[in-house]
C-alpha cells in the first residue's frame, strides 16, 4: 500500500502504466496507491470532451482535460478525494473483471456504510450513489490480467467543479460528498477505514500506507 498526496495525474498513469508492466513481467506484486490529484478533467475510453461543458470554473481556474484508457466517461479529480489506485493480477487471486469491479463497489459500499450513510449501487453502470447523488466513481483497465485505475470517492472537493461537466454520461446528475452528506472525518482516518473495507472485500492483508 503506498501513500501518494497531491500526485499529478499524469505522473501517476504514467507509473501505473509502468508497475503494471513490472507486475506482468513478476518483478512486482499487487499494489493498492491511495492519492489525490491538483483539478482534472480525464476522459474515458467511452467518454468524449464534448461533455466538459466548461472548462473554466466561475473563480477563472481553467482544468485541464485528459483522454485516459480508463473504463467510464468523464469524471472530475481534485484534492478533497481519496483516490485508490488498484493494480491488481486478477489470474492468481481467482478474480475476474465483473468480480473485481464488484469488489471496488463493495469497498465503498461497507466503508460508507460504516459511517453512518445508506449507500447504492445503480444499474445505470459502475458507481456508488447516496439518494440520488453520486459519491463514489469507478473506472477500470485491464492489460494481460492485471488491472489498473480504480475508484474515486468524493470526501470534501469542490463539488462546483462537477458542473462544467456530464459526470459520468449523466446530463443533470447530481454528485455528493462526505461532507455534504454530514460525515465529519479527518483524512487519515477515512484512508484507515478504506483500507479496512478494501481488506473485507477482497479477502486480503495490507499494511498501512506509507510512501514508496
Amino acid at each position: 500500500m503506498l501513500r501518494r498526496p497531491g500526485w499529478d495525474y499524469l505522473a501517476a498513469w504514467d507509473a501505473q502504466k509502468r508497475w503494471v508492466d513490472e507486475i506482468i513481467a513478476g518483478q512486482r506484486g499487487d499494489t493498492v496507491i491511495l492519492t489525490d490529484h491538483p483539478p482534472v478533467y480525464t476522459v474515458g475510453r467511452n467518454g468524449s470532451e464534448t461533455d466538459v461543458l466548461r472548462r473554466v470554473q466561475e473563480d477563472g481556474t481553467r482544468i485541464p482535460i485528459i483522454p485516459t484508457d480508463r473504463g467510464g466517461q468523464v469524471t472530475y479529480h481534485g484534492p478533497g478525494q481519496l483516490v485508490a489506485y488498484v493494480l491488481c493480477n486478477l489470474a492468481p487471486n481467482g478474480f475476474e473483471v465483473k468480480g473485481h469491479v464488484a469488489r471496488l463497489e463493495q469497498t465503498l459500499l461497507t466503508l460508507l456504510g460504516d459511517l453512518g450513510l445508506t449507500p447504492r449501487r445503480d444499474e445505470y453502470g459502475p458507481g456508488i450513489w447516496v439518494g440520488d447523488a453520486k459519491i463514489g466513481a469507478l473506472g477500470v483497465r485491464i492489460k494481460r490480467g492485471v488491472t489498473y485505475h480504480g475508484l474515486s470517492l468524493n470526501h470534501d472537493p469542490a463539488l462546483a467543479h462537477f458542473a462544467g461537466i456530464v459526470p459520468c454520461g449523466q446530463m443533470g446528475g447530481q454528485v455528493t460528498s462526505l461532507r455534504k452528506e454530514g460525515v465529519e472525518l479527518e483524512r487519515a482516518a477515512l484512508e484507515r477505514r478504506f483500507l479496512q473495507a478494501f481488506k473485507e472485500a477482497f479477502q486480503t492483508d495490507l499494511d498501512e500506507p506509507a510512501p514508496e
